[in-house]
């Protein structure tokens, strides 16, 4: 899954991906309760850089983050 590093529309890109991916690890995680295996799975996240919180614009749907 990609499409993380958004430099502008944060609001509308960024929001949208968390949903999907937490829809995603709400079905990895039914799954693995299902299958009986939960206590048993460990689940890790990496990135390899992080951005500002500051916005490098006024305008939100040009503006963006910059890499920290």
């Amino acid at each position: 899954m990609g499409g993380y590093d958004t430099h502008q529309n944060q609001n509308g890109d960024f929001v949208a991906l968390c949903d999907k991916l937490g829809n995603a690890l709400k079905a990895f995680n039914d799954t693995t309760t299902a299958l009986g295996v939960h206590d048993n799975v460990l689940l890790a996240t990496n990135s390899d850089f992080t951005r500002t919180l500051t916005p490098n614009g006024d305008d939100p749907t040009s503006s963006g983050s910059d890499h920290g």
